[in-house]
């Protein structure tokens, strides 16, 4: 299976856990960390530790130097992209997306949470910094 990559138009979260400028443009379903240098937004991968220090998912489209609504546990709609309830979702190796547990090759380990329908996710982020080798 390769990443998932959500529907922007029908990205809908429950609440708003942090604001704060971006780094990069991004897009309504991305997943973003804090980079710890600079305070702002950047698309999160599993590729270094920093990276994959996943914070949330993007609710809004944002340009670099816009403020970026990130939410950061519960319920997300993210368009009719899974199969179904049950799949465990972890961060890839491509930034900003997530992937099945059950594909991860390599990089750190962030579970992401977990699908509860074919159209929701639950943010349930757990940063493990376990890298697969």
């Amino acid at each position: 299976m390769a990443t998932y990559t959500f529907t922007a138009s029908s990205v809908f979260g429950t609440s708003i856990g942090v604001e704060n400028f971006t780094a990069d443009a991004i897009v309504a379903g991305q997943l973003v960390y804090c980079d710890p240098t600079t305070g702002f937004w950047k698309k999160a991968d599993n590729t270094t530790s920093a990276k994959a220090g996943l914070v949330g998912v993007a609710l809004s489209d944002a340009l670099s130097g816009q403020v970026l609504a990130v939410q950061t546990s519960g319920p997300v709609t993210v368009g009719s992209v899974f199969s179904g309830a049950g799949r465990v979702l972890v961060m890839s190796g491509t930034a900003g997306k997530c992937m099945d547990a059950g594909d991860l090759t390599a990089g750190f380990l962030t579970i992401v949470g977990y699908s509860i329908s074919a159209t929701q996710m639950m943010l349930a982020i757990d940063e493990t910094e376990i890298e697969k080798v």
